[in-house]
């Protein structure tokens, strides 16, 4: 009988088993020699003696192998409670060794994170990477959300249609497309896909009614955190259906995702925010709503400070924005060091500073103590204004672009707000609606989609 090596239970006892798998760990007792071995199921312990146990004394890390074999229960002082086939072990009949493997150059393991190799290192042996529990969970958590992403659109009466990879570009998202020389065309080129969208409006104009894909998209932009060149994306239309039938088919959606999936119950309908409301509260177009910590301005209450740099911004026209945080600072999650990364961060995204103060026997209390000082005047309003406590962190920025100090500002509250985990709930769903078509590109001076025209949230 063959058998995954995380398959092998107690019904297995005392029967002939097949193994096939990866040798992850090798360990000589004397005259019995131990192996761990695995495959994408889990790990299971096999027990080579007398001329098996001569045989696999040739045996390497991530040798592939074919044995044979009995199941048996481990003595008692050798059973692995953290592992599913930790009572039980295979003894060895017969053993095929299919491939044999130099020494993997990292360790193929999660338990020792600290051993963990880097990322570049990991990326440069990615089918040995891909052989850890973690990597495997990843793809297998995938794989069951595209399932039941598929089914739920079946059982909705969508229809499935692959549209090309190689087309024309459209320019409908305002990024660079990947470009494919013609061979047969001189001078001619095909563009990768950015998204499917012409053709399955063509699809809509065909009478197909309802469509959906698991597509590829490309798009040939720098990599940054909410971008990359290559990417997957469901995709789906429907003809003769308004706004509010789509975002109860998306709700549906994610609900049973999450219900089959992770066994997590969602509250349908979502939340719905208008986007400036979004952007002016939270600094940005996905707030995390978890934890609320608004954006709150702070210009009128500043004003009168003696803080200079602040004051011309001020004077130029800008504003002042602030978050205040419950921290319980200096004895929670959040200390000096968190926070001076937190002004880099703000840094590199545009904003030329950004300043953070703590509340300390109901004064505001800084480092250096020279920028609380230059506040003083307007300490009392600026707590009254927050509404601050104890114990809370408050940041806060100035500058004549509001848009890039919301969005600084935004993205240094969303790292701070997962630092101190005070999370109202679990997961929290959001539309986020009425977003701008269009805006100005503050570098040639003339308008550009805000996104793709055509699916825009």
């Amino acid at each position: 009988m063959e058998l995954y090596c995380g398959k092998i239970c107690q019904d297995d006892l005392d029967k002939e088993v097949t193994l096939n798998g990866w040798c992850r760990y090798i360990r000589d007792h004397g005259g019995k020699i131990f192996v761990d071995l695995a495959d994408r199921t889990g790990m299971c312990q096999l027990v080579f003696e007398g001329h098996l146990a001569d045989n696999a004394k040739e045996l390497g890390r991530e040798y592939v192998l074919n044995i044979s074999g009995t199941v048996r229960l481990r003595d008692k002082e050798t059973v692995d409670e953290d592992n599913p086939t930790g009572r039980l072990e295979v003894l060895v009949k017969s053993l095929d060794i299919i491939s044999k493997s130099e020494t993997p150059p990292f360790e193929i393991t999660d338990e020792k994170k600290k051993f963990l190799a880097s990322e570049d290192i990991r990326l440069k042996y990615r089918y040995l990477d891909l052989r850890r529990k973690e990597m495997i969970d990843n793809i297998e958590f995938r794989d069951k959300v595209t399932k039941r992403a598929r089914r739920f659109f079946w059982d909705n009466d969508f229809l499935e249609l692959e549209t090309p990879t190689l087309v024309k570009d459209t320019y409908e998202t305002g990024a660079r497309p990947f470009i494919v020389p013609s061979r047969t065309k001189k001078g001619m080129f095909f563009s990768l896909p950015q998204s499917p969208q012409i053709y399955k409006q063509l699809a809509m104009m065909s009478g197909l009614g309802k469509y959906f894909q698991v597509a590829r998209a490309f798009r040939d932009e720098d990599q940054r955190e909410d971008r990359q060149p290559e990417f997957t994306q469901l995709d789906f239309e429907v003809s003769f259906k308004d706004e509010s039938y789509i975002m109860s088919l998306v709700e549906d959606l994610i609900k049973s995702i999450f219900n089959d999936v992770i066994g997590e119950k969602l509250k349908v309908p979502f939340k719905k925010m208008d986007y400036y409301e979004a952007m002016s509260k939270y600094g940005s177009d996905k707030p995390d709503i978890r934890y609320d910590y608004p954006i709150i301005d702070i210009t009128d209450e500043i004003k009168d400070s003696d803080y200079n740099i602040i004051n011309r911004v001020i004077q130029a026209g800008g504003s002042v924005k602030a978050v205040c945080f419950s921290a319980e600072y200096p004895n929670g999650k959040v200390n000096k060091d968190f926070m001076l990364s937190i002004i880099e961060i703000a840094k590199s995204n545009g904003l030329k500073g950004l300043t953070w103060l703590f509340v300390r026997d109901g004064k505001l209390n800084s480092i250096p103590e020279s920028i609380a000082e230059a506040m003083s005047k307007s300490e009392e309003k600026i707590l009254n204004k927050l509404k601050a406590q104890e114990g809370d962190i408050i940041i806060f920025g100035a500058d004549m672009d509001e848009d890039l100090l919301l969005q600084a500002i935004g993205k240094a509250r969303k790292i701070i707000g997962d630092k101190i985990g005070k999370f109202t709930e679990q997961f929290s769903f959001l539309w986020v609606i009425d977003f701008p078509l269009f805006e100005l590109d503050k570098i040639t001076g003339k308008l550009k989609p805000s996104h793709n025209p055509f699916t825009a949230p």
